[in-house]
């Protein structure tokens, strides 16, 4: 068992960029082995079959988001895969899990990189570059998650916006559709989807800005999904 004192060795990882305690995901997979992989020299090779041979195809598609990509390694993570995104930007490293079985792999490429394309059309819009679309099953006032799941990241103070980051996504974000307080006035803080989101390729982070006067979820800036 991992001691949950000592800050979390996975790139990508929030934990790892703060200094702080074990990560949720990582707490969430010490506590469910079964849903872990195994066979290290069985997923090392399967990984050196399949991945270089799909990043080099994509690579050769002009027209897709090949020069987005900045690379793709394998790394201990708690979760089959991870996008890792540059601070407000489409370019990403793609984190693979060093025990994904092979017969996965075909499968969490062709979804990440899918993601990565989503990513690459929410920063190719003209006004409010890097900003998430409203997610369409949820309710206006709840648009990007969960208000519990929203309520638990804030008031963080492990992870903090410096000036020059937070001025960056002021200048992309709306200002409140209910009372129009505008971006530089709301609460920002980090937010990231439950730990069993990244087991299931669902997990998404990035910077959110709320309306505490109107509970409204404002705007979304991804930096982290699967």
């Amino acid at each position: 068992m991992t001691d949950p004192a000592r800050p979390c060795q996975v790139p990508g990882c929030i934990a790892l960029a703060t200094r702080g305690p074990l990560c949720a995901a990582h707490r969430f997979a010490e506590e469910h082995p079964e849903l872990l992989w195994t066979d290290e020299n069985l997923a090392r090779r399967e990984y050196e079959r399949f991945v270089p041979d799909a990043v080099a195809r994509l690579r050769d598609d002009p027209a897709g988001v090949s020069r987005y990509l900045l690379g793709a390694e394998r790394a201990p993570l708690p979760m089959p895969a991870l996008l890792d995104f540059q601070f407000h930007s489409p370019r990403a490293m793609l984190l693979i899990a060093d025990d994904l079985p092979g017969e996965l792999l075909s499968h969490c490429f062709v979804h990440e990189i899918g993601h990565l394309h989503e990513q690459v059309q929410r920063f190719r819009q003209r006004r409010r570059r890097g900003f998430a679309s409203t997610a369409e099953s949820r309710p206006a006032d709840a648009r990007y998650a969960p208000w519990p799941d929203v309520d638990a990241c804030r008031g963080r103070e492990d992870v903090r916006l410096g000036a020059s980051q937070q001025a960056t996504l002021v200048e992309n974000a709306p200002p409140c559709e209910r009372c129009g307080r505008q971006a530089g006035r709301l609460e920002w803080f980090y937010f990231m989807t439950p730990p069993e989101t990244w087991l299931y390729l669902e997990g998404f982070a990035g910077w959110m800005a709320v309306c505490g006067a109107c509970r409204e979820q404002v705007a979304l800036f991804i930096d982290r999904m699967n």
